[in-house]
């Protein structure tokens, strides 16, 4: 484990950023990622032509694993805002009781 976490933190992702090119890219964070924060993948995104930032609302750094409705609404581009992505996280509501 120490050995992947070495290797991630000397990759060199800032230098390699620009690369992505023209290719439409989002990136994606958590709501509440401690990892990721917001202003760190906005930086990114600037070095990235055609990329934009995607937050899901109450998830944490694995959102791709544990908002995964929220994380396709967020990657179709379907006009589905974060709002409705958010709805999908919520509880159903509560029966009406008999």
């Amino acid at each position: 484990m120490l050995g992947t976490l070495r290797r991630c933190v000397e990759h060199p992702m800032d230098e390699r950023l620009p690369l992505v090119d023209t290719v439409p890219t989002l990136l994606l964070r958590g709501e509440r990622d401690p990892i990721a924060p917001r202003r760190w993948l906005e930086r990114a995104a600037a070095r990235i032509p055609n990329a934009v930032v995607g937050e899901v609302p109450l998830a944490g750094h694995n959102a791709v694993t544990t908002a995964g409705a929220a994380v396709a609404a967020l990657a179709q581009g379907s006009g589905t805002s974060c709002r409705a992505a958010s709805s999908a996280l919520a509880p159903p509501p509560a029966e009406p009781a008999s």
